[in-house]
């Protein structure tokens, strides 16, 4: 264990949970201002892929050790760093499908994005704040962020059949309630909609700044990818527009408190 906390500025964690259904392949960015040794902390069944370093725009293998749920290696200048690795992802449960990834953080970060990389038809929860679900090329990728994180991090992936029979019955009873009710919810909208008014019910501009890093981050690792030959020019122009056009409309958000 190191002798001090070392921060980190900023800590991604994407999880592939398409690629085979009984294992989670998981990528880890870090990027440390302090020097020191780094110690990460990984899942007891973990097989271990590689620890890299950012060197001149890609990643190279560093040497690293392992203690059991611990990884070490050395940072003598900081840097941007790349944990992979890969572990149990059978899922628990008889009707209902689960399975569960829970990250130890011994590092507090100070920005800290979760991407999660499911099939359709699954939904994912996490211990941060959801921020988007989109489709890529088939998939859905779920992404959640965070500010100031430490102590754990935990996302579920939760899946299982539709209930149609269920859903059927609910629908109806659901149809009904709603016409009952329709008169006084109709006489309520308005006062509704001043309520959200009266409570300034936008995101701070603190979670607009967390979102906006989260989303430059996100920019820097298209700019890894594409310049390692991970992403084609199509997919990185696309991308690049897409989430730059996003940060665009959180700085114009935030233009509006000052």
């Amino acid at each position: 264990m190191p002798a001090r906390a070392v921060v980190v500025e900023e800590h991604i964690i994407a999880i592939d949970a398409s690629a085979d259904p009984n294992m989670l392949f998981i990528y880890e960015t870090l990027r440390f201002n302090d020097a020191g040794e780094i110690t990460a902390w990984i899942p007891d069944d973990a097989s271990i892929h590689g620890v890299y370093v950012m060197v001149e725009g890609g990643y190279t293998n560093i040497d690293f050790r392992r203690d059991g749920n611990l990884i070490y290696w050395s940072a003598p200048q900081g840097g941007s760093f790349r944990l992979q690795y890969s572990t149990s992802g059978a899922p628990a449960g008889i009707l209902r499908k689960n399975v569960v990834f829970e990250k130890m953080l011994l590092n507090p970060a100070n920005s800290m994005l979760l991407m999660v990389k499911t099939e359709k038809g699954k939904e994912v929860t996490s211990s941060l704040e959801f921020y988007n679900a989109e489709e890529q090329n088939g998939d859905v990728v779920w992404l959640f962020i965070g500010h100031e994180i430490s102590g754990s991090v935990s996302a579920s992936i939760t899946w299982g059949p539709s209930y149609e029979g269920l859903f059927g019955y609910f629908g109806v009873a659901m149809v009904i309630l709603l016409a009952l009710a329709y008169p006084i919810l109709r006489g309520r909208v308005s006062e509704i909609k001043k309520f959200e008014r009266r409570a300034g019910l936008r995101k701070t501009p603190e979670t607009l700044k967390t979102e906006r890093q989260a989303l430059l981050s996100i920019l820097r690792e298209l700019e890894d990818d594409y310049e390692n030959g991970k992403l084609q020019s199509e997919q990185y122009i696309e991308l690049k527009a897409e989430y730059k056009e996003k940060v665009m409309e959180l700085s114009r958000r935030l233009d509006e408190y000052k």
